[in-house]
Order: C-alpha cells, then structure tokens, then sequence
C-alpha cells in the first residue's frame, strides 16, 4: 500500500542545513510522523558526497531499533532524538544525509536529502591575517578587495569574521540575510567566524565588510566607562574559489586591502545608529595595517543564526506628530523606502509606550534609542545595521512617510517553533502571546532580560527561571548550548563563581543563589527537553565547580552546610519585604538552590558515566537537606520564615520533613488568603507558585492567580493592553501613570516562567526523567470551570503531541494525540486513573465531581455577590452586609468572623457556615 509515513525536521547539532558551525561531534536528528505503527522497528542512514545513492560515503544498512515497552526509549540503534555520526569528516565539506524508516506495521519511508557543511579543521592555519583600519578606533571603516575570476567558479566560500560588528558584500550585494554578525559571545575567551556562500561573476568581483562597534567595542555592559572587549576594527577573511576545472585559488586578508571611511558615522547597542547615504565610496582610500589580533581564539560558530523572523506593518498614529504603531512590543527594527533630496536629514526615535500622544521613552534611562539616516539623494531601502531596538511605537522626524513605506523588522534567533496553548478565554491567550513575545524579544544570540534600555544583558536568573517556559515554546537547545558555552567560559576566569551577567563584559558581580545556579538548571532543562545528553556532558565540570565553589565559601564562612553568610540579591522584586530583596530569609533561599545545583549535578554526572562524582554530589545533597530542615523547621513540621516564597521554595524542591507537607500548604494557603489571594513574591517565588499550589493539590488556587486581573497579576498587565511580559506587576500603576522606578521595563519575560504551569497543568504535559526528549510524556491535565476549553499543543522531536479539553455540562470531554516512537502516562482528570499509551488518537468524556461548596474559606465579596448566599449572610449576619470595621482588609468569610468587630458566637458562625451550604444546595 502507499506508504503513510513522512520524515521530517532533518537537523544536525539541532540546526537545519548548518554551514561552518562547530561540528566536532556531529549529531543527528529527525522526526517520522504520520506513520501507520506505533514504534521504528528498522531504521538506516546514509551519508552522502552528494545528494544521489551513488554518491554514498557511509551506510548504516538496517539497524533494528528495539524499545522499552515502558518508557518508549530506544535501547539500541540509532535514535531520532540523537545519533552520533561515528565519521571522521574532512573539512569545508559538504555531506548529504538521508533516513529511512520501517515501522512495526510494515510502513516506511525516506527522507529528503538534507546537508550540513563542516568549518575550518581545528587548528587549520588561515590563509589571512587579522588586519585592522589605518583610520583608528573612532572612524567606521570598509575594508575592500578585487579579485579576478577568470573562468566559471563552482563553490565559493567565505570564512570571516569581522570586529566588533561586520556585513560583507559581493559587488555592492550583502552577502547572507544574517544581522549583527558574529552576534554577542564572550569575545575573551573565543571568536566565532562565520562561513558564508557567494558566487562571484566571471572576471572582477568586488569584495567589501562594513564594520561596526557592536557589543565587543560599543558602549555596553553596567560597567560602561570601562574598556570594552577591543578598541579597534579588526577583520579577517579566507576566500576559497573553487574552479569548474578542479583548481582552486585562496585569497586572504594582508595590508594589500584597502580601507575607506564609512557611511554609518556612529552606532551603538543603547544608542541606535547615524547613517550618512552621502558618504558611501566617499574619503581617501588607505591600505589596511596589521591588527595586533591573532588567530589563537578563532572557532567555528556555535550561535544559531540572527535574522529578520518576521515583518510588521506600521499604522499610523493619529496626533501633530508622525508616529507609527507596529502593534507589538518587538526588538529589531524599521525599514523604510527614501527618495529625499540630497542632505535631508531623517530622525527615527523608538518607545515601547505612549503617554498622552507621545514616546514615552523615560524608561530606556540612558539609552538613545535613535537611527538617523542622511540622504544622499539616491531612492533606496534604508535601515539599521549594526544596532537593535526594543520598540512598539517609533517617531520620525524631517521626512514623510506613508504607513506602507514602512516596515517592522522582528530580529531574534533562528529557533523552531514547538508549543502553543489555546483557551476559551481571550485574556489568559493574550498573556501565552505576551510570554511568547517577550522570549522573540530578548533571545537575540543570548537570553537577554530586556531588550530597550541600557542593559540587555545576559542575567543569568532570569534564564535560570524561563528556561523551562521556553524550551516548551520554542527548540532552542542549540541557542542554550551556545549560552553555556559563553557561562562556563566566563565561569573559569571567575574560579568556579558563576557571573550573574554572561557574557560578563567587565560585570564580574558572581556567586549568587537562583543566578548562579543557572550553570546546573540551564544544561538538565535543555537535556530533560531534548533528550540529548551531550549538554550534560559540556556542562558538567561547570556544575561540579558551582557546587564545589559554595561549598568553599560554607567551609570558609563556618556556617556547616548551610549557604547563609554571603551576598545574595534574594526574591528579586518580591512585594513582602521592605527592600527590593523581598521579605524571605536570603539564607533559606541560597541553601535551597544550592541544595537543588547539588541534586542536579548528582543526576547529571550519574548520566554521562561520572559515579564518583555522582555518589560525592547525591552525599552533599542529603547532608544540605537534613541540616535545612534543621535550621528551617520546628521539630514539629512548622516552616519557620513564613513567607509565600518559602513556602514555595520548600514545597517544589521537596525540602521538608517527611509528613509536614500539609502543613507547608496550609501555611501558603493562609499567606494567599492574608493577603487577598494576592501573590507577593518575586523572581525566585513567582516560576514555582503556581506548580507548588498544584503538588499540594490546591491547582483551584493556582487557577484564581493566573486569571487574577487587579494588581499584582498577569491578567492586570493585559487588561491594561501589555503585548509582552513586564518586569514590575505595576510598570503602569492602577490609575494609568507610569511606575516612578526608573527600572521599568516592559519586556522582561522572567515572570513569563507561568506558562511552563500552562503546559504542565491546563495541558498537563511534562517529559520524564527516565526517558526524556519526551520519548516518554508525561499527561495529567487539570480541568478548571473557569476556562470553557482548552488546547495545547508541542511539536516534540517525534511529531505533533495534542492534547484538548471541553466542558459539556457537568462533563469534560478530553482528547490526545501521542506521536510517533513515544508513550504517554495519561492520568485522567478527576478519577486520577493512570493509562499507558502508545501512538495514536484517543478520546474520553469524564463526569466532574460537583464544585466545591461555598463556606467560610470563600471571599465574602463573591458570597455578597449571590443572591441565594447573600440571603443566608443576612439572616445570621447583617453586620456584614451593612460592613464591620476594617472588613475591606479582610478575605475570607472565616476572617470577618474571627474579628473581634463580629460579635458572633461560636454556634452563630457554625449557624451561618450551615445556612450558606443550605443556600448553596437549594
């Protein structure tokens, strides 16, 4: 019969058709979908010179790919989540690759012909040397070259790699639809080269770079007076002609290249860009001199590729001003078609909010946030080069422009797109939108926290909390590689610390809980996501040394295993404390992280084969453990700092004495309702609320907060028309002005960390530990009658997981789609019955147990606000319809009564609790 079965996703190292990337360790990728049965049974690999059977160079043959019934994990052959290409590859090769798939029915198929591209052999000498602008560190240069080719060209390559920024042109056209090049790495310990395809005209080809200063010699970083990463231009360049006939011709950078001023006159990351159309080919022409830089750092680039992602169309904001709304808080930038004469000087200034008509730009601090552009006269497509924008709105001043000339550029890294929820409430859709917005905002080649004023840095906390959230959005495990690669770089100059900014530029603040521990929670997060362990295996010695790091510090400070006597930041922003550090003891929160870092390595090093670090890591995580519950629990199971975030730091890393759980969960249960049902916590709080009300089987709770809307909540930011995540709940106060806080970003996705509870608990999807890359998945939805419906979906490493949810009634009707090669362990709602699955399509239609009934825990506003309950409140109560003193303070029913202004008995509270159930139930 035809064969049902594709086969998809053909990735290598996690990137599609990778070309000049660090390919030491190849790993293979695919998904089979749509097949008939529910495992590979065979599968066969092909690697090839060219994309033709012919042309094989390596075969598998047909391996069998037997399977744990259980987990769904592949036992031996090779496995689509991974495969290590055991060849030893030649370099600046090209190499073609193909599966094939049998599955247990019988069907099969081939992939398309996919390819990578290997780099540079490791130590391979260049065939140019870094040269620099004889016109110094002030004037932007262009660096060009001529060259002949004489007869027909069949490859060309360029290897490059320009300092700080760089765009290389053929005959006047940009080489590639890549921006910011070489992008954001920690520049002193490595510099990643780009490699890039061109095809020169037969006889003479011009070859040009742009150069700018980019983070490496702008104005960056919080220590931005100190000297950046270099001073000077610098540029290197290896062309390689490969010829119809066979021969090939090499042609490096040396001081016979020529240099003239350029065209951009200024840029900066915070600042913007001054282009000036009138100086293209202008100046005096000098040849290149030589750059102090040698060769030593240069590798193959590791950073997925930064491009224009999408477009936006600009709308007219009606007002005196010319003020243009991309209808999204977005980084990147704007386009625009110019024909002005000659010397018209056009001023764009970028905002993410209007106040009163106009750009609200107080909050980019000391960024300038412009581009101006000088016409020369010439029509042309106008745009930034060597700089970013995080904007929604942007003016422009001393030229018209009609909407459509011009155009949203959204910039964030190459990175698939993998999951997405839906619901029957518009809001709570809004806000997975604003989640996803604010990751495409601020994964521009490092996890930045904002991405408009001068910061957009990469703090590690905020990765550490929204790696969860994101990798479920987005497949961007090699983005997070390529972050490890530039943490643990950064890690090793600090001995064992980790900064709490990476790249660290000359930030050296390091060694803090929640920011630090991002070393072992980035790499096990990626690994539990994509099931591939080499993360682990890269990250692992930074673990070990993170661990070990505080450890010293421990031993140093005297304090046993208890991380309590250094400098820490907190619950970061948390609205219980007196101070910007929130109200939980620092000392509970760093010995509970350094708690978890321990659990990690221990896990991490059990996996890549290390036991005896495994076995030194899972002793060090038992004695913080005892001697935490020691110091931060009574004797009878009570927690001790009796904060929301406490509560939750213990209950989501298990850190509390056998049987007290109940108590943990009634004591935040008591904190919510103290404080209204408000949260109160901050970045270390705020990631695990709702998952910490779920394990202690309060997920109605958890519901209240997410589709909370006054202040503080996610909802409030939506109703109030965010289209990203904000960095304070009140970056705009109730009453509408702007939060006086001069740190006040509106594109900060920390807080965004709710939706990896939307995954794991509206859609119920979690991967698993003993089998991870969701091989084996996880599926407990938790229905809530306040959402109508809802519907999420991820796109795994195996084809399309979905699963749906209705209310009928008082019944839920619940779909599931397993893919391909995996297992599900569904619980169902309600009944809590464990199902195991295989691949394919299922359906039930569950009957809910009846809500809860109202009592003395519910609000007394919503038992006010019901006629029947209202009636029985009057009967015992009138009091509080008529309203006791300081009753607006109070939450519950339960508290008015506990007043000393209530003035009820005992049996008249036990009456009213009776009288509403009655009302209820009537």
């Amino acid at each position: 019969g035809q064969a049902a079965m594709i086969i998809t996703n053909l990735q290598t190292n996690r990137l599609t058709c990778p070309m000049g990337f660090e390919l030491s360790r190849p790993l293979l990728s695919w998904t089979a979908a749509e097949a008939r049965g529910r495992f590979p049974a065979k599968t066969r690999i092909q690697v090839a010179s060219a994309p033709e059977e012919a042309a094989v160079l390596f075969d598998t043959g047909l391996l069998d790919t037997p399977h744990d019934p259980a987990t769904g994990r592949i036992l031996s052959g090779p496995d689509n989540l991974g495969w290590p290409l055991p060849m030893t590859l030649s370099p600046r090769t090209r190499y073609f690759w193909r599966v094939y798939v049998l599955d247990d029915a019988g069907d099969a198929a081939w992939s398309d012909w996919t390819w990578f591209e290997t780099a540079k052999a490791p130590g391979e000498a260049w065939a140019g040397r870094m040269i620099a602008s004889p016109f110094g560190p002030e004037t932007h240069p262009v660096f060009h070259h001529v060259f002949r080719a004489d007869r027909p060209v069949r490859q060309a390559r360029l290897y490059c790699l320009g300092l700080g920024e760089y765009e290389a042109y053929l005959n006047g056209e940009k080489l590639g639809d890549e921006v910011l090049m070489p992008g954001f790495h920690a520049y002193d310990s490595y510099l990643q080269y780009q490699t890039l395809s061109l095809t020169p005209r037969t006889g003479e080809n011009t070859l040009s770079f742009l150069l700018g200063d980019g983070w490496y010699k702008g104005r960056y970083g919080l220590k931005q007076s100190a000297p950046r990463y270099g001073e000077d231009y610098a540029l290197i360049a290896e062309l390689r002609l490969l010829y119809a006939d066979g021969t090939e011709e090499v042609i490096g950078t040396d001081e016979t290249w020529l240099v003239t001023p350029g065209p951009v006159v200024f840029d900066g990351i915070y600042d913007g860009e001054t282009f000036d159309a009138r100086l293209i080919g202008q100046g005096e022409t000098r040849h290149a001199v030589p750059s102090p830089l040698t060769t030593a750092l240069l590798t193959p680039r590791l950073s997925p590729c930064l491009r224009v992602q999408e477009e936006r169309k600009a709308v007219r904001v009606p007002g005196e001003e010319q003020i243009f709304d991309l209808g999204q808080n977005m980084a990147g930038w704007v386009s625009f078609v110019c024909d002005a004469p000659a010397g018209t000087v056009i001023t764009l200034r970028f905002a993410e909010m209007l106040r009163d008509g106009t750009l609200y730009r107080e909050n980019l601090r000391k960024a300038a946030c412009t581009f101006t552009y000088i016409s020369d006269g010439q029509k042309r497509l106008v745009r930034p080069h060597f700089t970013y924008f995080g904007f929604r709105y942007v003016s422009v001043e001393g030229y018209e422009l009609a909407e459509d000339q011009l155009t949203g550029c959204v910039i964030y890294s190459d990175m698939r797109p993998m999951g997405r929820i839906e619901t029957g409430n518009e809001k709570i859709n809004r806000l997975f939108d604003n989640v996803l917005w604010s990751q495409k905002g601020n994964f521009l080649d490092v996890p930045t926290d904002c991405p408009q004023r001068d910061e957009r840095m990469g703090w590690t906390g905020d990765i550490q909390v929204f790696s969860d959230t994101a990798l479920f959005n987005m497949d961007c495990t090699a983005f997070l590689s390529k972050y490890m690669h530039d943490l643990l770089a950064d890690q090793r100059s600090l001995g064992g610390s980790v900064p709490c900014v990476s790249p660290m530029t000359n930030y050296r603040l390091g060694g803090v809980a929640a920011w630090g521990d991002a070393v072992t929670v980035v790499p096990w997060t990626a690994y539990l996501h994509s099931g591939d362990a080499e993360i682990l295996r890269l990250s692992l010695p930074g673990m070990l040394d993170w661990v070990d790091w505080i450890h010293a510090q421990t031993e140093a400070d005297h304090t046993g295993d208890l991380w309590t006597a250094s400098p820490q930041l907190g619950d970061w922003l948390a609205l219980d404390g007196r101070s910007v550090h929130g109200g939980t003891d620092r000392g509970l929160i760093a010995t509970g992280y350094y708690y978890y870092s321990a659990a990690i390595a221990a896990k991490a090093a059990r996996i890549v084969g290390d036991t005896a670090n495994a076995a030194r890591m899972e002793a060090l995580a038992g004695r913080i453990c005892r001697a935490f519950l020691t110091e931060y629990f009574t004797p009878t199971g009570r927690i001790a700092v009796e904060t929301q975030t406490a509560c939750v730091l213990t209950r989501y890393l298990g850190l509390i004495p056998e049987g007290a759980e109940h108590r943990v969960d009634e004591t935040l249960r008591r904190l919510l309702t103290e404080a209204g049902m408000s949260l109160e916590t901050g970045f270390v709080g705020t990631p695990w609320l709702l998952p910490a009300l779920t394990m202690g089987g309060r997920t109605d709770l958890a519901y209240g907060l997410l589709m909370r809307e006054e202040y503080p909540s996610w909802l409030y930011e939506v109703n109030l028309g965010a289209t990203t995540i904000w960095e304070r709940w009140n970056s705009i106060e109730p009453d509408g002005s702007m939060n006086r806080d001069g740190m006040n970003s509106f594109n900060h996705y920390a807080y965004g960390s709710v939706a990896a509870w939307m995954y794991r608990v509206i859609g119920g999807l979690s991967p698993v530990e003993e089998a991870p890359g969701f091989r084996c998945i996880r599926c407990a939805p938790e229905p809530d009658r306040r959402l109508p419906w809802a519907e999420t979906r991820l796109d795994t490493g195996h084809g399309l997981c979905r699963v749906r949810w209705q209310w009928q009634g008082k019944e839920v009707a619940l779909s599931v789609r397993v893919p391909f090669g995996c297992v599900m362990r569904l619980t169902l709602p309600f009944t809590g019955e464990e199902v195991l699955l295989t691949a394919g399509d299922y359906a039930w239609t569950l009957t809910a147990p009846p809500a809860p009934a109202p009592g003395l825990d519910t609000p007394w506003r919503e038992l006010l606000a019901q006629p029947e309950t209202r009636a029985a409140v009057e009967k015992v109560f009138p009091r509080a319809i008529r309203g006791i003193a300081f009753q607006q303070q109070m939450h519950t029913m339960g508290q008015l009564l506990q007043s000393p202004f209530a003035e009820l008995t005992r049996e008249e509270a036990a009456r009213l609790e009776a009288e509403i159930l009655r009302a209820q139930q009537d």
